[in-house]
């Protein structure tokens, strides 16, 4: 492979990557709006614009669709069967994997208290 091939992908490959990221509204307006929304909470809590930006690349892959089994974010009746799970339980779960989920969730980058404050966010704990 020529040097001006190797480039040549690289560009395509690294403009794939950064074209149309979606934002929290765009996830909001295209994906969560079109759920069946009589299940689901009328407010989420908020989550610091960091640990949102990590949520928004890895936990809503799956969260936001239900993808693969996962609790959708907002939607208690998805989050009742984990109800009964401590918070140390749920952290331990997200960090080792679960069912489908692989261990850490997708987030390489994630911290305890990220995890921590992602799994509250999507249950709609408001305290």
């Amino acid at each position: 492979m020529t040097f001006r091939s190797m480039i040549l992908i690289s560009a395509l490959l690294l403009g794939a990557c950064s074209q149309n990221e979606p934002t929290l509204n765009a996830i909001e307006s295209s994906q969560l709006s079109n759920a069946d929304d009589s299940h689901r909470q009328d407010s989420l809590p908020v989550l610091e614009p960091l640990v949102l930006a990590k949520w928004q690349t890895s936990c809503a892959l799956c969260h936001i669709d239900g993808n693969g089994g996962a609790p959708k974010i907002g939607f208690e009746e998805d989050w009742s069967e984990l109800a009964g799970k401590s918070k140390e339980e749920l952290l331990a779960s997200t960090v080792e994997g679960l069912n489908n989920m692989p261990p850490l969730g997708y987030c390489m980058s994630c911290e305890e208290s990220d995890f921590l404050a992602m799994i509250s966010f999507m249950k709609g704990d408001t305290h």
